[in-house]
């Protein structure tokens, strides 16, 4: 339905805690999103679904580098969306030179 209507989506796989942890870490390969939101809770004490974009902010860069790879090689292999994989960098760029 998205595609039929032009809509673009940031798909994170397996979940969104994977481009936050992106922000800390390289990629962690294919885990569940339980395990990724472990691996998230070793760098953020505590998290709970709740964003402080502070306490992101410093490895926005390195996050934004490590989702595009991941993209790259999925789409390379042919498995776009595959685990792991992020579109949310696209999203945040987007957001950060006003294309939204």
């Amino acid at each position: 339905m998205a595609r039929a209507n032009n809509i673009e989506l940031a798909i994170s796989n397996p979940a969104i805690e994977l481009w936050l942890l992106l922000h800390f870490q390289d990629s962690p390969g294919g885990q569940h999103r339980s395990m990724v939101s472990k691996m998230l809770k070793k760098h953020i004490p505590g998290y709970r679904k709740r964003v402080k974009f502070a306490q992101y902010e410093h490895g926005y860069d390195q996050a934004e580098q490590r989702a595009e790879r991941l993209d790259e090689m999925a789409n390379r292999d042919n498995e776009p969306h595959r685990n792991p994989s992020t579109g949310m960098y696209k999203l945040t760029r987007m957001i950060r030179v006003g294309q939204v």
